[in-house]
């Protein structure tokens, strides 16, 4: 492999890899943001969702003040006109901005409804609101109705001039229509659903036909933490979509829950948001690495030319050294500053009857007894001499050794420090 290709392809590889450590710790620190920053954003919505609901009792209160305290109201119900009191209170209640209206008689039958004029003479005697008003109170609250499902609305008495009731307004706003949700979606960017018990009367989320999602029950475990007066946080499956969600309890009169406002975000949402942000980082981290193979190439290639020409002086100079030891008729060898025989000449193959230099450099030890005729360990002799060498440049010393066949051969070594390469050997 050449020495270019041998430094390109690790740089490249680190480059590629510290640019996805990158882009991947940055995407799971940027996922886990908005991981958080969506539940701050539901439990901030679902505060605001809360605060709604007071403020649509405070109205109702207003606006049943303002209807209950009318002389036309008063008069129509002290002549038993139903005509003019529905007429009246149709009136009253636009100009309150309430959405409903019921006017009943001081027992709480339902005398008229301006949002269901065809149906009264029923009773809303168990009705809060008309409770607290038959004994002269104001009570608003959050409260199921007959016509009305769920509404915040307000029970007002109507007096007459001896301070007698002779009637109860009872108005507000409803919490089962999309109105509600849509405007709180609208203020929130959440998704909002109304329940009442367990069952969704109102909601914002959509089934695929387009149609609003109502009539289906809420998860049990969900509702029993909520109408034990928690609040309800974490992820859930709204219509096969995963949602952070919030569940809220409704309080009734009596500040027991009666349901639960849910205030979701969807997490596909976040996923999008996600997937914009790696798609982003990687385009960039493309950039990055195209600009840094450049920059690579252009390093590589200034600093491998000297390298080559410099390998190349080097691969000439061991050449010229195994020809100049294969041209000697004498067994010569080379050794390193570790001891290791590295290289030796076509005589010592001969001499020793070996088939290659390979095999001479393997089996060197082989040639010679364990102990020289000093007494000395062969390989310990070895050693000397060659750091000897290594140290003053030169040393000349007697070794056995033997052939083949087991006979011995006694022979004088000459050993001479001389360059190679960058470093030193001893031939």
């Amino acid at each position: 492999m050449r020495i270019k290709t041998k430094i390109l392809i690790p740089t490249i590889a680190l480059t590629l890899l510290v640019t996805a450590a990158i882009l991947l710790s940055n995407t799971a620190l940027f996922s886990r943001f908005v991981d958080e920053a969506t539940v701050k954003e539901v439990a901030v919505a679902a505060k605001v969702a809360l605060d709604s609901l007071e403020a649509l009792k405070a109205k109702a209160s207003a606006a049943s003040m303002i209807i209950a305290n009318d002389a036309g109201i008063q008069n129509a119900l002290m002549s038993h006109s139903r005509e003019e009191l529905l007429a009246r209170a149709r009136t009253l209640q636009n100009e309150a901005g309430a959405e409903f209206c019921t006017v009943t008689d001081p027992n709480g039958t339902v005398i008229v409804r301006t949002h269901a004029p065809e149906s009264y003479g029923d009773s809303l005697y168990d009705q809060a609101n008309i409770q607290a008003a038959m004994h002269g109170e104001t009570l608003a609250a959050i409260e199921e109705g007959t016509i009305v499902r769920l509404s915040a609305r307000s029970g007002v008495p109507v007096f007459d001039a001896d301070g007698a009731v002779i009637g109860i307004v009872s108005a507000g706003y409803r919490l089962d229509t999309g109105n509600f949700v849509d405007t709180l979606k609208g203020i929130l960017g959440c998704e909002i659903t109304v329940v009442l018990g367990d069952e969704r009367i109102a909601t914002t989320i959509l089934n695929e036909d387009g149609t609003r999602a109502i009539g289906t029950r809420a998860d049990a475990q969900i509702k029993e933490t909520v109408f034990a007066g928690n609040t309800y946080s974490g992820r859930v499956d709204i219509l096969s979509r995963p949602t952070v969600a919030s569940y809220i309890p409704i309080e009734g009169a009596n500040g027991a829950p009666i349901g639960m406002l849910f205030i979701g975000q969807h997490y596909d949402q976040e996923l999008q948001l996600i997937g914009e942000f790696v798609q982003g980082g990687l385009i960039i981290a493309f950039v990055i690495l195209a600009v840094s193979v450049v920059i690579i190439l252009i390093i590589t290639r200034r600093i491998v030319t000297p390298i080559q020409a410099h390998a190349a002086t080097i691969r000439e100079e061991h050449e010229r050294t195994k020809l100049m030891l294969d041209a000697t008729p004498l067994a010569s060898r080379l050794w390193d500053s570790d001891f290791n025989l590295i290289e030796c000449n076509e005589a010592s193959v001969k001499l020793f009857g070996v088939k290659s230099k390979r095999e001479y450099i393997e089996r060197h030890f082989e040639f010679a007894p364990e102990y020289q005729p000093d007494g000395q360990q062969t390989r310990e002799k070895t050693r000397s001499i060659v750091r000897e060498a290594f140290e003053s440049g030169t040393c000349r010393s007697e070794l056995m050794y033997r052939m083949p066949d087991g006979s011995p051969l006694p022979t004088e070594v000459t050993l001479v420090r001389v360059p190679y390469g960058d470093d030193y050997v001893v031939a």
